[in-house]
C-alpha cells in the first residue's frame, strides 16, 4: 500500500488533542476497525493506532510532545499502514 498524503485539522476535546482523517484518507487503509500506521505529521515521526470514529472515518489522539512539535492547528500528514499490525 502506497502512503497516504492529506492534510487535516487538529481538535481540543477537553485536554486532549485529536486528528480526525478525512474521509478520502480514511478509506484507503486496508480496515475499517482499527488500524496502526506510521508516518509523519508536518515533517514529525508519529506511530498510532487510528480508531473507526462511527462515521466512516478514523481519528487518534495526539500526545503533547507532538502537538507542539506540529507547531500548527492545520497539520501535513503522510502514513500508512503497519504491517501486521490490529485490523479489527
Amino acid at each position: 500500500m502506497s502512503t497516504n498524503r492529506f492534510e487535516a485539522k487538529l481538535f481540543n476535546i477537553g485536554s486532549w488533542t485529536i486528528l480526525r482523517l478525512p474521509k478520502g484518507a480514511s478509506v484507503k487503509l486496508p480496515s475499517r476497525g482499527m488500524a496502526m500506521v506510521k508516518g509523519t505529521i508536518n515533517g514529525n515521526n508519529l506511530q498510532a493506532p487510528l480508531e473507526p470514529d462511527g462515521k466512516g472515518s478514523h481519528w487518534f489522539r495526539i500526545d503533547k510532545t507532538l502537538r507542539k512539535a506540529a507547531g500548527a492547528d492545520t497539520v501535513m500528514l503522510e502514513i500508512e499502514p503497519v504491517k501486521g499490525s490490529l485490523a479489527k
